[in-house]
């Protein structure tokens, strides 16, 4: 190494080195960014990255035997992710290090999320030109629900059931259920609640039904298929239920303007009269705040943007809250900390 310091100091000065360095540094942090990104959501598309995570080690030939994959490729993946420190590869057998498994313990919900949207990432240049349109690119929403299901712990069900608590309630309504993560966190906490989940998706409602299989919740969680816009017209019996939750419903309708959600939050008031509500959603922090989040939300925008949701500013859902007709909306934000705020009213 010194020689090499020395050979490169007699052909050049140390300014233009340190010039050259840092250029090279400058233009290795999104490469590396974004090359390590790809090939961890590669490991999470294909299975490997669970695997891992749970079997400790290995065969990465005999898993692309199992299922049809190329070795090689797979091969390359793991010996750059081995070369970052991720991985530790021994001939065919790999193992996460304990950087790869802390990295994918605190990162594998976010990372799920963006994957979601990676065909909206990878298609810019296409919509840029023209060449494709928004409407026919999908979003992933089985990462979706499992970027959801893995960091809403981490914050937003927390924060939810430390509001719940203290209301006394024994019924709650979760709106836009989906794999019913928050009904199941909530129900492990508060042995004594009963839950119902509302969704119109059949993907997420059989997710959710084995969900309540797998944690034994039969008895105590209800799924009911319904249109939240329709629900006005439901037969179903809401008395046993005191308090009404969502969280992240809203801001996906806010893009077809407040007359969307005006409509919507009508119908609940008509559907849950009496009842009391407490909803979170995110929303947009100061322009000069929002680099700093430690949630990559200057990305979570941009595929916002692109999807066709649009994000609440500071007082827009009260606002369009009180104009509903609803009463006693108090706020608690933590938008300049995490992008979101927590929202409780009553009908």
């Amino acid at each position: 190494m010194t020689a090499e310091i020395l050979f490169a100091l007699r052909h050049q000065s140390p300014a233009k080195i340190l010039r050259n360095v840092r250029a090279m540094k400058s233009a290795r942090a999104p490469l590396r960014g974004y090359v390590t990104t790809n090939c961890f959501w590669t490991l999470l598309d294909v299975g490997l990255i669970d695997r891992l995570a749970t079997e400790g080690t290995i065969d990465i030939e005999r898993f692309c035997d199992e299922r049809g994959f190329d070795p090689m490729i797979m091969g390359e993946v793991c010996l750059y992710l081995s070369r970052l420190g991720y991985l530790v590869l021994d001939g065919q057998r790999v193992t996460l290090t304990r950087k790869g498994r802390r990295f994918w313990n605190d990162s594998q919900g976010v990372l799920s999320i963006f994957f979601a949207y990676e065909e909206y990432f990878g298609s810019l240049r296409r919509l840029l030109r023209k060449e494709v349109d928004l409407s026919d690119i999908e979003r992933r929403n089985q990462y979706v629900a499992r970027g959801f299901r893995e960091t809403g712990p981490r914050l937003t069900f927390d924060v939810m059931g430390k509001l719940i608590g203290p209301m006394g309630v024994e019924g709650v309504v979760e709106l836009g259920c989906g794999n019913i993560d928050l009904s199941s966190f909530l129900a492990r906490s508060y042995e004594g609640m009963r839950f119902l989940g509302i969704d119109w998706d059949e993907t997420f409602l059989e997710q959710a039904r084995r969900t309540i299989r797998e944690q034994r919740l039969d008895g105590r969680v209800e799924l009911l298929a319904h249109d939240i816009f329709g629900l006005s017209a439901s037969q179903h019996d809401f008395s046993p239920y005191q308090l009404v939750t969502a969280i992240d419903l809203f801001h996906g309708y806010f893009i077809e303007g407040r007359q969307k959600l005006l409509d919507l939050f009508e119908t609940l008031k008509q559907t849950f009269a009496g009842k009391s509500f407490l909803f979170s959603e995110v929303c947009l922090p100061d322009e000069d705040k929002m680099h700093r989040l430690s949630y990559p939300h200057v990305e979570h925008e941009l595929f916002h943007a692109l999807t066709g949701q649009k994000t609440f500013k500071e007082g827009e859902l009260e606002s369009l809250l009180q104009e509903s007709g609803f009463k006693n909306v108090q706020t608690w934000s933590v938008r300049n900390l995490g992008a979101r705020i927590f929202l409780r009213f009553d009908a």
